[in-house]
């Protein structure tokens, strides 16, 4: 008890002379951490209600990524990843963003690191890749992997 007085940065006492009292302290770390969980569930609730059934191909990800940002094949070693079947690649100042696809379960993922200016840019790159990518109707209602991927990806 003593230990988390210590570390409390807040203490309130309840009561008095004539009643019962209560001790109520507050770590304002944790309190932080409550809001910041709050404020996400509440950005994921919203980003929830706006997702609508739209669906493209991983081949058609990829042509959209080769147009719009002109992304390449990469030469990135794919052996050291077993399953990933192949990697494409986006530059940006002298950071990389990277879009590994793995064929047999027909999924993707991406991966990326920098600079903070960079690291915004890629994040925005990431969030317009996964919309485009999109789900269907049955990912909505079943909560699918693809949907999940989508939702965490834009409340991030």
């Amino acid at each position: 008890m003593k230990k988390k007085l210590q570390n409390a940065k807040a203490i309130a006492i309840i009561g008095g002379a004539d009643g019962p009292t209560g001790i109520f302290t507050i770590n304002p770390k944790k309190l932080k951490v409550r809001i910041k969980n709050y404020l996400y569930k509440n950005k994921r609730k919203k980003i929830e209600k706006k997702i609508v059934a739209n669906t493209h191909t991983l081949e058609e990800v990829l042509q959209y990524a080769e147009n719009t940002y002109s992304a390449k094949m990469s030469d990135y070693k794919v052996n050291a990843m077993p399953n990933i079947s192949r990697v494409y690649e986006i530059k940006e100042s002298n950071d990389f963003l990277y879009i590994e696809i793995d064929d047999t379960s027909a999924t993707f993922g991406i991966s990326f690191s920098g600079s903070k200016k960079t690291t915004k840019v890629f994040q925005k790159i990431t969030k317009d890749l996964y919309t485009y990518y999109g789900v269907s109707e049955k990912d909505i209602d079943e909560k699918t992997e693809r949907y999940l991927s989508l939702l965490c990806v834009l409340s991030s």
